[in-house]
């Protein structure tokens, strides 16, 4: 009788296993997964709950044993203003209501979460908004997931959390143990001194003179870029050339990371280093969304699982491919105080202690900085691209902001972009801003309570609570953008009486593509500067339609994906 609960934990763990060895296969298809492509007969499972007096956030079953889900609100409304849009609406289906998503079984809503999370956020906050509340939603995923996950919303909520200016928030610890395994302690996830110290000496990198520097990577990875499209399309009789637009951004973007980083002078090592962070995240993101991940864990580890053992061998070559790396640049640092990378930089830098960062913390801070520097801005880009083959209008404004920038072509070819011009593509700014409002690259940020409190909107969050604020929730929200579901770049754009145009500055806690406060993306100013100029590059060169037979879906992993590659037919302009 004594050892019956190992018994039954061993039992469990082998239970598992089968779903621990499918983490590598795909998610369903949308029409096989997606319960508003088949009917809509089943009723919403959001209650609201009124005023956010009610001290305790909970569970409660309704008729017949029905679950709910718990929406806590004040009623404040967010004052948020911005410039009228136009009715062009995407393609793409932007929302679907709640009903569309239906609970199942034990856990309730944990597929929807798996399988559309972005689209399940919003349907939960909307239905929250149509029903008087605007501030929270308490997700239910089963009695696993305990204590149940906050979507928060309020653009003052959202602010509060993300800023944390009092210690109230952490990483969330159901990141640390996913992300984590292949992360570490980077700049990403980890905490208090550590953190600021790794931020301090990593900001000098994406400021004035030390980002300039960087802009020669950008423009040798784009005109490389612009050389293999052009060759394709002389090679063809009719003069026009089809082309995965998707394969040649992540190819120039991830030679822009891995020099900046590295050096790393070939497309080879660096494309061997991303397909390894991509293997590893494909197990680590639905590990995420998995019920009892310590089982599945255990599982992998005693050997039940091919999903972990693939995660596993990917993760070892990894590490001992960037290991070596860091090692052998030690080895061969020269006193010469100037850098000529991050890598350099990591190697250099003492404390006041007099020691400075460990081959494995460099390790972990590399991987992170490839993750988040060359995956996010790739997928702005191809998103990007998907936009504008339905807009030429926005393609020739991009390639006569380019050129008005730069000139007239020598012989020589184009001038290259600096500081001053890059940051005066402007038009090119707001439709890559609003690109990002409809597809943030990373749609879900998600903190742990570090100590019970409430936040300005009156909600009173439990200490180990897990709270996820939505970059994809915030800009499709109807209280903060006018016809949200509509790409309009010209809401970006304020006109003064001068007939001078600016930038429009949303407000706080409603568009957060690159988070916000002190955790803001780091490097978002490299990202908008490689992405700016690779639109420029392109759309200055050549004209572009569709050659897809219909425009993608996104597919959510850690994420916002493409679920199908974007090709264009593409011909000099």
């Amino acid at each position: 009788v004594a050892r019956r609960p190992a018994l039954l934990s061993a039992l469990l763990g082998l239970a598992l296993v089968g779903h621990a060895g499918a983490f590598h296969q795909g998610v369903p298809a949308l029409h096989q997964r997606h319960p508003s492509l088949r009917s809509h007969a089943s009723k919403s499972s959001v209650s609201v709950w009124g005023a956010v007096s009610a001290q305790r956030l909970g569970l409660g079953l309704g008729r017949g044993g029905r679950a709910r889900l718990a929406v806590t609100c004040t009623a404040a409304k967010e004052k948020t203003d911005t410039p009228a849009a136009s009715s062009q609406e995407s393609p793409v289906k932007e929302r679907y209501p709640m009903d569309s998503f239906v609970p199942k079984g034990w856990s309730r809503h944990l597929h929807n979460y798996k399988s559309d999370p972005a689209r399940f956020f919003l349907a939960a906050a909307d239905d929250a908004t149509a029903k008087g509340s605007e501030d929270a939603v308490l997700l239910d995923f089963g009695p696993l997931f305990r204590p149940k996950m906050v979507l928060v919303h309020a653009a003052d909520d959202v602010v509060h959390i993300m800023s944390n200016k009092k210690g109230e928030f952490c990483k969330s610890k159901l990141r640390r143990q996913t992300a984590g395994m292949v992360l570490g302690d980077g700049l990403l996830l980890s905490e208090g001194e550590k953190h600021l110290r790794t931020r301090k000496v990593m900001r000098p990198s994406f400021e004035g003179s030390s980002l300039a520097k960087f802009l020669n990577v950008m423009e040798d990875a784009c005109t490389r870029m612009t050389e293999t499209i052009g060759a394709a399309v002389d090679a063809s009789p009719n003069g026009e050339a089809v082309v995965d637009i998707s394969e040649l951004i992540q190819e120039a973007t991830l030679v822009m990371v891995s020099k900046c980083l590295f050096s790393l002078s070939g497309y080879g090592d660096a494309k061997m280093l991303k397909n390894g962070i991509s293997n590893t995240f494909r197990y680590t993101s639905k590990l995420q969304r998995t019920p009892l991940r310590g089982a599945v864990k255990l599982a992998g580890r005693l050997g039940f699982s091919s999903g972990y053992k693939a995660f596993k061998t990917a993760l070892d070559e990894m590490d001992e491919y960037v290991l070596k790396i860091i090692a052998d640049r030690r080895a061969g640092l020269s006193d010469e105080k100037k850098d000529r990378d991050m890598l350099d930089m990591f190697l250099r830098t003492k404390f006041d202690d007099g020691c400075g960062f460990t081959d494995r913390e460099i390790r972990d801070e590399l991987v992170t900085m490839l993750l988040a520097g060359h995956d996010t801005s790739a997928l702005v880009l191809m998103w990007a691209f998907n936009f504008l083959i339905d807009r030429p209008d926005l393609a020739d404004a991009i390639a006569a902001e380019s050129a008005r920038a730069l000139g007239e072509p020598t012989a020589e070819g184009w001038k290259k972009f600096s500081v001053e011009t890059v940051q005066g593509l402007g038009e090119t700014d707001r439709f890559l801003k609003e690109v990002m409002r409809l597809r943030p690259p990373v749609y879900e940020f998600t903190r742990e309570v570090a100590r019970a409190h409430t936040l300005p909107s009156g909600l009173r969050v439990k200490k180990g609570q897990t709270v996820i604020v939505s970059a994809y929730v915030q800009g499709h929200k109807e209280g903060f953008w006018k016809a949200p579901d509509s790409f309009d770049p010209a809401r970006w754009a304020v006109h003064d009486e001068e007939g001078r145009v600016t930038t429009n500055k949303p407000a706080d806690g409603t568009y957060i593509p690159f988070g916000f406060g002190a955790r803001t993306c780091i490097g978002f100013r490299f990202a908008e500067w490689e992405m700016a100029i690779m639109l420029s590059h392109v759309c200055r060169n050549f004209l572009f339609t569709s050659a897809m037979d219909a425009p993608p879906d996104f597919s959510t992993h850690v994420t916002l994906n493409p679920s199908s590659p974007i090709k264009i037919r593409v011909s000099r302009r």
